[in-house]
């Protein structure tokens, strides 16, 4: 899975909400000291921190750890988006399909899986904007059109 370690993302926040909390969205904000760091390293991090159900870019492609490194020596942002936003869309559905659409999933009797629930999902608006952050650096880079695709 995705990993599963404790805490949030750590040093990233959503413009509305302070904390990547499991409320709002929008805008990302990353503490400085992170913004040195490539966001394709943050992006990587960011999966590995989240619940079991959002899998990792390289399970939701069906290779290792090694193949799925070795693609992304030549793979463009917007494929390596692709296959991170397939992975976001899946976790998404799985909730959803579940009946967990709604801030308490149905017969939680504590707080625990609604805190996982809510983790997961500020994990998911993270990465989700930090990739659209990735991406249109990318485009301004390149000219290729990029920013679009993130927005999916």
């Amino acid at each position: 899975g995705g990993g599963g370690g404790g805490g949030g993302g750590g040093g990233v926040s959503t413009a509305e909400d302070g904390p990547a909390n499991g409320r709002g969205g929008g805008a990302l904000l990353l503490d400085p000291e992170l913004r040195a760091i490539p966001h394709l390293h943050l992006l990587h991090h960011l999966f590995s921190r989240a619940p079991r159900e959002l899998r990792s870019p390289h399970e939701e492609a069906g290779l290792s750890v090694a193949l799925y490194l070795d693609w992304l020596q030549t793979a463009q942002p917007p494929q390596v988006w692709e296959l991170m936003r397939a992975a976001l869309d899946g976790y998404e559905r799985v909730h959803a399909e579940a009946g967990q659409g709604s801030s308490q999933p149905p017969g939680a009797q504590s707080e625990r899986p609604h805190a996982d629930l809510e983790r997961g999902r500020a994990l998911a608006r993270a990465i989700r904007a930090l990739g659209a952050e990735w991406l249109a650096k990318a485009e301004a880079s390149s000219g290729s059109g990029a920013a679009a695709t993130a927005k999916k």
